[in-house]
C-alpha cells in the first residue's frame, strides 16, 4: 500500500511508478494472478472507469515443470482376461499440485487391431489441484475375447499434453494380448526318438502341445490295432515283418490332430544289444555333497543312439559311461534301449548303490 502524488504544475501524462515485488520460490506453482486497486478520497479527482484495478498474472517458469508419465512401459495380459488398467501417474520429490495438470491418453494399433482385438480409447486425464506426488489416473481398456485361433498381438498406448510446462517422462507402453488355450491349435508331435522298433516290437511316445481330452495309437495292419497313449506312450507287440503305418490321433472338443508314419518292421536284421562291462558301477561322491554313479556299457550291431531310463523316469539320451546323479542308497535299474537297427534288444541293468 503506498500513497501517490502527483505535483502542482506536473503535465498531462506524467506517471507515478510502484515496484511490486515478486517472489522467486522453489515451490511448482501454476499461473498465479493478484489485483493492484487505485482509490482517492481526494473529491476534486476522478478515477477513469475501467483503468482503477490493473490484474498482474505471475506466469509459471521452468522452475514450475510438473513431470508425469505413464506408471508402466509394458503390460500383458491374456485375451481372456478381459480389460487391462493402465495408469499415468505424477512423478516427483514430495508435495502436490497447485493446479489441474491435463494430459491426453489414446491407443494405437500394433499387431492388434483396435475393433478386432482390443476397444480404441483416446481420453482426457485431469490430474486436480491438490493431486500428491504419486498420484494415479487410470483408464481401463476392453480386450475383445472372441473365439478365433490368434497369435500374440500388441497395442500401444500413449500420453501427450500440450503444455509446455508439464514434461511427459513415459509417453508409450506396450499392451500384450497373450494367447489362450483356444488360440493355440492342438499338435500331437513324437518325442524320445520314437517310434522305436525293437524286433516286433513297436514303442512309441508322444506329447501334445495342451492337454488332450483322448489321444490314440494304432498300427495298421497289426493284431493290436489301438491303444490309448493317452499318458504319452504305447507299445504295440508280436507286429508282423514288413510295412505297418502308424497313425497317432489326438482329440479336443471342436479340433483334433494326427501323425502318420510308415515303419519297416524287420525281426530278423542285425541285432543291436547293449551290455555291461565287467565291475560294479562306480560311485563318488562329490565335495558339495552331491554324489555321481556311472555304468560303463559296450554296444554290439552299431545303434545310432542310446535312450535310458533310471527306475522308470523319463527317457533320456544316453552314451558310455551313463552318468547319473544323486541316487539314493539300494537298488535301481537302468533301462537302455538302442535305436537305430532294424531289430534291437531291450537291456535292463540292475544295481546297487
Amino acid at each position: 500500500s503506498k500513497e501517490l502524488t502527483f505535483s502542482s504544475g506536473a503535465p498531462i501524462g506524467d506517471l507515478q511508478c510502484v515496484d511490486i515485488t515478486i517472489l522467486n520460490d522453489t515451490d511448482v506453482e501454476c499461473d498465479d494472478v493478484f489485483n493492484v486497486t487505485l482509490t482517492t478520497t481526494d473529491s476534486n479527482v476522478d478515477i477513469v472507469e475501467g483503468y482503477g484495478v490493473a490484474t498482474v498474472t505471475i506466469e509459471r517458469d521452468a522452475a514450475d515443470v510438473v513431470t508425469i508419465g505413464l506408471a508402466q512401459s509394458t503390460y500383458h495380459t491374456p485375451e481372456i482376461d478381459g480389460p487391462v488398467e493402465v495408469c499415468a501417474e505424477v512423478f516427483g520429490q514430495e508435495g502436490s499440485l497447485e493446479c489441474n495438470v491435463t494430459a491426453m491418453l489414446f491407443t494405437a494399433d500394433g499387431s492388434a487391431t483396435a475393433g478386432d482385438d482390443y476397444v480404441a480409447v483416446s481420453q482426457a486425464l485431469t490430474f486436480a489441484s491438490g493431486s500428491s506426488i504419486g498420484s494415479l489416473q487410470c483408464v481401463n481398456i476392453s480386450i475383445i475375447n472372441d473365439t478365433l485361433a490368434e497369435l500374440s498381438d500388441d497395442f500401444s498406448v500413449n500420453l501427450a499434453t500440450s503444455d509446455p510446462l508439464v514434461v511427459v517422462s513415459t509417453d508409450r507402453a506396450t499392451v500384450s494380448i497373450a494367447m489362450d488355450s483356444v488360440d493355440i491349435p492342438l499338435q500331437v508331435f513324437f518325442v524320445n526318438d520314437s517310434p522305436i522298433i525293437d524286433g516286433n516290437q513297436v514303442t512309441v511316445y508322444v506329447e501334445t502341445n495342451k492337454k488332450a481330452l483322448l489321444v490314440t495309437c494304432s498300427l495298421s495292419p497289426s493284431p493290436l490295432s489301438q491303444q490309448d497313449c493317452t499318458s504319452g506312450m504305447a507299445v504295440f507287440q508280436g507286429i508282423p515283418d514288413g510295412q505297418v503305418q502308424l497313425r497317432v490321433l489326438a482329440h479336443n472338443v471342436g479340433e483334433r490332430d494326427v501323425q502318420v508314419v510308415q515303419l519297416q518292421v524287420n525281426s530278423g536284421g542285425t541285432l543291436c544289444s547293449v551290455y555291461l562291462i565287467n565291475g560294479p558301477p562306480g560311485h563318488e561322491v562329490n565335495p558339495d555333497a552331491s554324489s555321481t554313479t556311472s555304468i560303463q556299457l559296450r554296444t554290439t550291431g552299431s545303434p545310432r543312439r542310446l535312450i535310458c531310463s533310471v527306475d522308470g523316469t523319463a527317457p533320456f539320451h544316453c552314451q558310455s559311461p551313463v552318468i547319473m546323479q544323486d541316487l539314493s542308497n539300494g537298488s535301481h535299474f537302468l533301462r537302455v534301449s538302442p535305436v537305430g537297427c532294424q531289430n534291437s534288444k531291450i537291456s535292463i541293468i540292475r544295481f546297487n548303490v
